[in-house]
């Protein structure tokens, strides 16, 4: 049970501390799905994590450190739950709450609400009905994403503040992969998501906005002392968004955007319902991120399962 519970820091984890980032600044991927990995039918799931950020990377790379004037915080609670619809094929929903809070010299700014809305179904193609040495448990996905959050398009508060998604609708496919060894365990994520056109209607005319592709990887390795209770794992994702481009009543095209988040992660399995576990990610680590603001994050993660 603690080798399916490495998915559940992971894909939490960094779905936290990335959509936290990118809102603001019209990045971010199509929120992750969690997975049933176990011999269980339902799980709830609740995640938090505190971010900060310190940085922005460039337009073709680099890292240039914020002022002390300038400070950037956001707290993220997110909820998913996972339901089994038959022997290999589930959904799950997801729900963020998320607060901003930025000041910049004597100017400040704070929000709360909800980030966007995501729901997803997963079949497993790579049932681990019986033992192989090298072939993994795998998932394919499918997604939908709710722009409940809101973008910096519609956003009429300092900063941005109220600007916690991307602002459009959006679908993502994707597939993950897990193979364990004894103490030993090792995953793969591998996703593309679209985000649709939108228009906007301004005192000047319609704005259109024309948001483009996108696609994350994530590779993992995690350790289980003994093949214990506790897990350490370590884990780098790439997140990539095209370039946002406009027209109407404004002509532009802006930078794509590349975020690299090299995460740190503790798990632990309280009984074989439960489990715990911590997370630390700093996208200040990597130069080669860009076109984004960078930061810290650190949260916790709380699962509970139901058998079948």
């Amino acid at each position: 049970m603690i080798k399916g519970f490495c998915i559940l820091i992971l894909v939490l984890g960094l779905g936290l501390s990335m959509r936290a980032v990118s809102a603001p600044c019209c990045g971010g991927s199509a929120n992750n799905p969690s997975f049933l990995t176990g011999d269980d039918r339902f799980q709830v799931t609740s995640a938090f994590a505190l971010n900060s950020v310190l940085a922005e990377a460039p337009v073709g790379g680099g890292l240039k450190a914020r002022s002390e004037n300038d400070s950037e915080q956001s707290q993220v609670f997110r909820m998913d739950v996972a339901s089994l619809v038959s022997d290999r094929s589930q959904l799950s929903v997801t729900v963020p709450v998320i607060h901003r809070q930025r000041s910049r010299g004597l100017n400040e700014a704070s929000g709360t609400g909800f980030g966007d809305l995501t729901v997803s179904a997963s079949y497993e193609v790579l049932p681990d009905w019986n033992y192989h040495p090298w072939r993994p448990k795998g998932f394919l996905f499918v997604g939908g994403v709710i722009p409940s959050g809101g973008s910096v398009y519609e956003s009429s508060e300092l900063y941005a503040i109220d600007a916690r998604g991307r602002g459009f609708w959006g679908a993502s496919l994707g597939a993950f992969f897990l193979k364990s060894w004894s103490s030993w365990d090792v995953s793969l994520l591998m996703e593309l998501h679209r985000f649709f056109n939108k228009e906007k209607t301004t005192e000047l005319g319609i704005l259109k906005i024309s948001p483009g592709w996108g696609s994350q990887q994530m590779l993992s390795l995690g350790w289980s002392p003994g093949g214990g209770a506790v897990r350490l794992g370590v884990s780098v994702a790439r997140n990539s968004e095209s370039a946002v481009a406009t027209s109407g009543v404004m002509e532009g095209v802006g930078a794509p955007t590349v975020l690299w988040t090299p995460s740190f992660q503790l798990g632990y399995l309280v009984s074989p319902d439960l489990s715990l576990g911590l997370f630390i990610s700093d996208q200040t680590l990597f130069k080669s991120s860009e076109n984004t603001a960078l930061a810290r994050s650190v949260g916790f993660v709380m699962q509970k399962r139901w058998e079948r």
